[in-house]
């Protein structure tokens, strides 16, 4: 499952580097394109398009850090036997197979990899502002 949400972070994060490129691109052709502003759902002062997109922009950068650090989170794994005691293969085996598939050892080994890596940081992530797009 590591391997799989590592991966999928990895498409994420492309994803919002490509999206990121854009909005910069277009916040900096409509700096001066006026629009009106929105307060509560109703019109206020102007503003400028380029600053609504800078807005997003922004929100998008933050969302990508999230990512980096989730997926960094969840590239954990174990094979440090049932309940973690390695009594069938030494710590630095399970360091060198774990490193060839891009995964690093859990800190402390137990039976399963700690319940908050995973699919809970995920979406922690994806709900802190990715979810937008």
């Amino acid at each position: 499952m590591a391997v799989l949400l590592v991966r999928a972070s990895e498409l994420l994060i492309e994803r919002c580097d490509r999206l990121i490129a854009a909005l910069a691109g277009r916040a900096r052709e409509h700096a001066r394109t006026p629009m009106i502003g929105r307060s509560h759902g109703i019109h206020a002062e102007p503003v400028t398009f380029g600053v609504v997109l800078s807005g997003h922009l922004a929100e998008i950068k933050r969302g990508r850090a999230r990512l980096v650090l989730a997926k960094r989170e969840i590239a954990v794994g174990k094979i440090a036997g049932a309940v973690g005691t390695y009594a069938h293969l030494s710590p630095e085996i399970e360091e060198r197979a774990l490193g060839a598939l891009g995964l690093v050892p859990e800190t402390v080994a137990t039976q399963v990899v700690a319940r908050d890596r995973g699919i809970g940081t995920q979406g922690y992530c994806m709900g802190g502002g990715l979810a937008v797009w």
